[in-house]
């Protein structure tokens, strides 16, 4: 086994095989590196627009993860409260 680390997210893949791309934010491969090599990307500065697209992006996830656990809590049906249970996992 190998744990490799998502240089975008910064979470945690463990698996015999690197995946073709980080599993909790859908960044590429080439972002997931052996955990001890692992460093988080610093950026040095935004623009005030990035910074604003930054805002309005996170506030969605947000709207998100709250839409899909309260799916997953309300339904009756198991398939669907595990797929909307996972994908509340996912956009944390």
């Amino acid at each position: 086994m190998k744990v490799y680390r998502c240089r975008i997210c910064g979470e945690v893949y463990i698996g015999t095989e690197k995946p073709g791309s980080c599993p909790f934010c859908g960044a590429h491969e080439n972002y997931l590196v052996i955990a001890n090599e692992w460093s988080m990307i610093k950026i040095a500065s935004l623009s005030d627009v990035s910074r604003k697209n930054l805002q309005k992006a996170f506030e969605l996830e947000i709207d998100n993860t709250n839409f899909y656990r309260g799916v997953s809590q309300k339904t009756e049906n198991i398939y669907v409260e595990s797929m909307f249970k996972g994908l509340s996992k996912v956009e944390r």
